[in-house]
């Protein structure tokens, strides 16, 4: 769906927040600091994002919530190296201490997208004054195949358009990022444009 440039700037609005919000629950959490890095909005196809989420074609590790109304998901990707080093970070581990993905770092993990989901839930709730549903965590180490499990459809059978925001978190000290990803159904959109044009002011 098309947006002018103020519903554009509005919705942007919204969403940086999010991310600031959502960086700064990271950063309280790990006691680091944290630094956003290249917010970007897209108009995507569905099979086109785990090129967006793997570019260097490395191991990645993807782990996401979806959202049932508006259908849509919220994603964190990186490298599987830097999801270790945040698993041992939350574990109050030393840097190098898990060798490879197990039961416990998964959990943790898993608990951080939920921590972050959280703030874009609260975000849908209040453009869209209503009350917004989620699934529990699921996780990937294949972000080709972990999009046939978005509950946007299938990218292999139809032509899915979305709105995809990302937003990159690094820690400067470890040398470590995550990309998170907000997935909208381009035709969950239009109930979100039309609740931003009744809005006179943005507000949290």
């Amino acid at each position: 769906m098309k947006m002018d440039a103020i519903q554009k700037k509005i919705l942007e609005g919204f969403w940086k927040k999010t991310f600031d919000y959502a960086a700064n629950a990271l950063s309280l959490t790990l006691q680091k600091k944290i630094q956003i890095k290249g917010f970007k909005m897209f108009s995507l196809e569905l099979n086109s994002i785990p090129k967006k989420m793997n570019p260097k074609d490395v191991k990645t590790v993807v782990v996401w919530n979806v959202i049932k109304n508006p259908r849509s998901v919220v994603a964190i990707s990186s490298r599987s190296d830097n999801v270790l080093k945040f698993a041992d970070m939350l574990l109050h581990k030393e840097i190098g201490f898990y060798k490879g993905l197990s039961d416990e770092n998964v959990g943790v993990i898993c608990e951080v997208e939920n921590i972050i989901s959280g703030y874009f839930i609260d975000t849908f709730s209040k453009i869209l004054n209503k009350e917004v549903l989620t699934q529990k965590p699921q996780f990937s180490v294949n972000p080709s195949k972990s999009i046939e499990f978005f509950n946007l459809g299938n990218p292999y059978l139809e032509k899915i358009s979305t709105l995809t925001l990302i937003c990159s978190l690094v820690m400067p000290e470890n040398n470590t990022d995550l990309d998170i990803f907000l997935i909208i159904k381009s035709d969950s959109m239009k109930k979100i444009i039309d609740n931003i044009n009744e809005m006179a002011t943005v507000s949290f």
